[in-house]
């Protein structure tokens, strides 16, 4: 909603659109009920949504979520501090070239896996331990560009006010990059791995013990 605010916000690509108007601001369809919410612009025209002209509602969400997600990152940075789990998460020394066998194993372009010391791997530790500074860089270039008068020590850090905003844009993208791939991993390695990020445990199956539960095992017994 920010980039997309003005109209002069428009994607393009070697100076040629990449998305329609419509993608900004896509007419709702004749059967569209009136009673659903729809966004009216100046023409009076109903529309599915609108990403234009939404400036103040949009950083008003943006600094509403960044509070949240600050306060969230600085949260798990002391957990990692006072719980010293921040060694399964720092990279090692070779973790730079086993990371790469990591992927190579991952893409299947060789067979054996590399050895994991740990709870994670090494290219684990290393894209755990990068986001952590990329969220950081990502407050840090946010607050040069919304305050850059009184922070312009930090502008001037960051290599000026353009350079910050594209440190921000592109910051965001590679933690959005990192999102992506991270839950696209956990879905790989099964439905219980990715519940359990969801919802904090797994559920492991075990074969049922007669000893403890002698009703199950004689049902089972009579089932089989």
């Amino acid at each position: 909603m920010i980039l997309w605010a003005n109209a002069n916000g428009i994607i393009t690509f070697f100076g040629k659109p990449v998305f329609p108007p419509s993608f900004y601001q896509p007419n709702a369809p004749s059967w569209w009920p009136t009673w659903f919410p729809s966004f009216i612009d100046t023409d009076h025209k109903p529309y599915l949504y609108s990403l234009v002209g939404r400036l103040a509602e949009a950083q008003a969400w943006h600094f509403t979520f960044l509070w949240i997600f600050t306060l969230n990152g600085l949260t798990y940075v002391v957990y990692l501090a006072i719980s010293r789990e921040s060694k399964w998460i720092l990279p090692r020394k070779e973790s730079l070239k086993q990371s790469i066998l990591v992927v190579l194993h991952d893409l299947r372009l060789i067979k054996k896996a590399p050895r994991q010391i740990g709870v994670y791997n090494d290219a684990q530790r290393i894209a755990y331990t990068g986001v952590i500074f990329l969220g950081l860089l990502m407050v840090l270039s946010g607050f040069s560009i919304y305050k850059p008068t009184q922070l312009y020590w930090l502008v001037a850090l960051l290599g000026g006010y353009r350079f910050a905003r594209w440190i921000h844009f592109w910051t965001s993208m590679l933690i959005s990059l990192f999102f992506a791939v991270h839950v696209a991993q956990v879905v790989k390695t099964g439905w219980d791995n990715f519940r359990g990020m969801i919802i904090g445990y797994g559920i492991t199956k075990r074969p049922l013990n007669p000893i403890s539960d002698p009703d199950v095992s004689v049902k089972e017994e009579q089932i089989a």
